[in-house]
């Protein structure tokens, strides 16, 4: 097997379609998109040489391209290289790695040999041959036991100009650039915080948001690219020429979105659904009421011991290692936001005075009345079998939370309001009574994954 024998598989589908998050069948080879990164080279990697790759998993029935497992699997499956050594070597890969904290999307590619990539790049620019100059890579790998030859070209020229990208800094220092990429953000109707010359995580996390809004790599950087779609001067653009009934602005295109926000996949596996919260997760950008969202976390910061006091008596019977913060967030929504008092059901909301009387009804006795929270509690989190859970990751904890409130929007293919609501992944569309479905109903609360966003962001939790 060599290195060059996916370059022409890789060539043939060059102008495909690219969405976020796609899912592609690695056995199907007659496969003509859509594509997002990952699965391209998986594909690719699967097709030409009939290994799994990057994908969590060897067992085909189960995989899931992500970059993620390509940095993951390019040190114990694969042999890591110099970046610009897999630049000039056809056939090789570069991984860009998603970072965890924040979490960021990553990138892949299949190197040419001469300073370009086949890469599915983003849905303004569809399956491509980018530049691999002016951009972030990681790490260079190849596939073992495929043989591998360097391209005659040589060395490639480092450029006269370096090219300018402006990214994530920690500590991050004052740049009078990155004031006028967080206005331009502010005007593109993404908020990045603060607009103080610092690139930080907000700043980070607004760019990625920006970018997979507007269909181009999701780096959470800003290079050319961004910066021209952002209408930014710094690599000698010129300003947009401003809009006119001849010239109206192009309409908004949000990638992977409809009406009601994201597009979801509609099966309820965990394991099939895992990148699609990582993704998600990564590029939320809370974007209105911070005010409200701010006081929510200030509330259960201060409640933090009483939480902790309940997870550990309930551990002691049966829920080890469930993080405090699970269970105040489930008490925050059921409550609706009613963080600190403890006087109703963690089920659904209804008062501790009696049973519930909205789903689930009669919890956690129908003959019962005046129950303490801490019972209460319990009960819920057994009732969903959350005290047998072991795996505390973020995504498992999405979908747990996803899975307590109920997975009916995920069945009509659109994110729930409770993990996304104030966020840019959710618009619209609710459910205003116990199995009533509303297109136009629009949630009044922030949904877990915006608050569970700035408890990370004060420090006051961290998630893997």
């Amino acid at each position: 097997m060599l290195g060059t024998d996916i370059l022409t598989k890789a060539k043939s589908h060059v102008g495909e379609k690219y969405i976020f998050g796609a899912n592609v069948p690695l056995d199907n080879p007659n496969w003509t998109g859509p594509w997002d990164c990952a699965e391209y080279v998986s594909w690719l990697v699967y097709q030409t040489y009939g290994v799994v790759f990057g994908c969590g998993t060897q067992n085909l029935d189960d995989a899931e391209p992500y970059t993620g497992y390509w940095a993951e699997d390019a040190p114990s499956r694969g042999i890591v290289i110099p970046a610009d050594q897999a630049s000039k070597t056809p056939g090789a890969f570069l991984i860009r790695k998603p970072s965890t904290n924040p979490k960021r999307i990553g990138h892949v590619g299949v190197c040419i040999g001469d300073g370009t990539i086949y890469e599915a790049a983003g849905a303004n620019l569809g399956v491509r041959i980018g530049p691999i100059e002016g951009r972030r890579w990681d790490i260079g790998m190849l596939l073992r036991g495929v043989n591998y030859t360097a391209s005659s070209g040589g060395a490639i020229p480092a450029p006269t100009n370096p090219t300018l990208i402006l990214r994530k800094q920690n500590p991050a220092v004052f740049d009078e650039r990155v004031v006028d990429v967080q206005e331009a953000l502010k005007s593109n109707r993404v908020d990045p915080g603060r607009v103080d010359g610092l690139f930080g995580p907000g700043t980070e996390r607004a760019v990625s948001s920006f970018q997979l809004s507007k269909g181009l790599i999701v780096d959470g950087e800003v290079g050319p690219s961004t910066g021209r779609a952002l209408g930014l001067t710094f690599w000698g653009i010129s300003d947009p020429v401003p809009p006119t009934p001849d010239n109206p602005p192009p309409p908004p295109m949000v990638i992977g979105t409809d009406a009601f926000g994201a597009v979801v996949n509609k099966s309820k596996d965990f394991a099939t659904l895992r990148s699609e919260y990582e993704r998600l997760f990564a590029t939320c950008v809370v974007q209105d009421k911070n005010q409200e969202i701010a006081s929510l976390v200030s509330r259960i910061a201060a409640s933090r011991d009483r939480y902790l006091g309940f997870v550990s008596d309930y551990a002691g019977q049966s829920a080890e290692n469930m993080p405090w913060y699970f269970v105040a967030l489930v008490h925050s929504m059921e409550a609706s936001g009613d963080v600190g008092r403890f006087h109703t059901h963690l089920h659904n909301g209804d008062p501790l005075t009696g049973p519930t009387t909205h789903y689930p009804p009669g919890r956690p006795s129908a003959t019962g009345s005046n129950f303490s929270w801490d019972e209460s509690a319990r009960d819920a989190l057994s009732l969903e079998k959350l005290d047998q859970e072991t795996d505390w990751s973020l995504a498992r904890m999405l979908y747990n939370f996803e899975r307590f409130n109920g997975m009916g929007p995920r069945g009509k293919g659109h994110t729930t309001a409770y993990l996304w609501s104030y966020s840019n992944h959710y618009i619209k569309g609710k459910y205003i009574a116990d199995n009533v479905w509303s297109d136009d109903a629009v949630s009044k609360q922030p949904g877990v994954a915006a608050i569970l966003k700035m408890l990370v962001d004060n420090g006051v939790v961290s998630v893997i």
